[in-house]
C-alpha cells in the first residue's frame, strides 16, 4: 500500500511541476492519462489518481469528452466549502479577519519609500468613492470600495496575503454589498465614508493605533447595518 501511495505522490509531483513551473500554463490541454503513463512507466490508474487529487486543489478541470485542463487557481472554492460546512457563520468573523490582514499590510507600508504616493492613491479612490455616492451610484462605490482595501492590502508586498484577501473578498462580494446597501443613507454619506477618511488620516499619521480604531469603527457600523452582529 505504501509504494502505491508513494507512486501516486511521484505522478502528483510530476504532474504539479508542469503546473506550477508553467510548462502547461492555464488554459493547457495536458496529455491523456495513457500518454502521461506511458511516459512515466506507471498505471493509468495511478495517472487518475493523482490528477484527481489536482482537480480537488482546483489546478485542473476535467471536461468529459474534451479532456483535462489546466485552470487558474482560485482560493475562493476553499471558503465556499468553509460556508458549505458552517465553519463560517458570522459577518462579524469575516471582518475581523479581513482586518487583520490591513492592519499588518498598513503597518507594513510605513517603511515604505514611496508611502506618500501610495497615501495620495488611497485619496484618489476615497474621492472617487465621495462621488460615486454623490450621485446615488452605489454599484461603482462597492467596486472603488474594493479596490481601497485590496490596494491597502498590497502594500504588505506579500502576495500569499494578497492572494487570501481577493478570495475572501471574492467569496463574500455579496455579503459585503449587502453591508454597504443597509449602510447607504442618500441623505447622509458620511456613515460610508468616514472610516475611509479615518484610516487614511491615521496613515498619514503613522498612527497604527488610530488605524486599528478606524478598523474596527467599520466593522462595528457594517455588521449592525447587516443584522448579522
Amino acid at each position: 500500500m505504501a509504494k502505491i501511495k508513494r507512486i501516486v505522490d511521484e505522478a502528483y509531483d510530476y504532474l504539479l511541476n508542469k503546473i506550477t513551473s508553467k510548462e502547461w500554463p492555464v488554459g493547457t490541454k495536458i496529455p491523456s492519462e495513457y500518454q502521461i503513463a506511458e511516459e512515466l512507466g506507471i498505471s493509468r490508474v495511478t495517472v487518475r489518481t493523482a490528477i484527481k487529487k489536482l482537480c480537488s486543489l482546483g489546478l485542473l478541470e476535467s471536461r468529459p469528452g474534451n479532456g483535462t485542463f489546466v485552470i487558474g487557481f482560485d482560493m475562493s472554492s476553499y471558503f465556499e466549502e468553509l460556508i458549505q460546512l458552517d465553519v463560517v457563520k458570522d459577518m462579524k468573523d469575516i471582518l475581523l479577519f479581513r482586518n487583520y490582514m490591513e492592519i499588518g499590510s498598513i503597518r507594513t507600508s510605513f517603511d515604505l519609500d514611496d508611502f506618500d504616493s501610495k497615501i495620495a492613491h488611497l485619496k484618489e479612490l476615497y474621492q472617487k468613492m465621495e462621488e460615486a455616492l454623490k450621485s446615488n451610484n452605489l454599484d461603482d462605490f462597492a467596486m472603488i470600495d474594493n479596490k481601497f482595501h485590496t490596494y491597502i492590502v498590497s502594500l504588505s508586498g506579500n502576495k500569499f496575503i494578497l492572494m487570501v484577501y481577493q478570495a475572501l473578498y471574492k467569496t463574500f462580494l455579496d455579503n459585503m454589498n449587502l453591508a454597504a446597501w443597509n449602510m447607504y443613507n442618500p441623505s447622509d454619506i458620511t456613515v460610508l465614508l468616514d472610516p475611509h477618511k479615518k484610516i487614511i488620516e491615521a496613515m498619514e499619521r503613522r498612527d497604527i493605533e488610530g488605524c486599528y480604531k478606524a478598523k474596527f469603527i467599520h466593522i462595528d457600523v457594517a455588521t449592525k447595518s447587516s443584522g448579522k452582529n
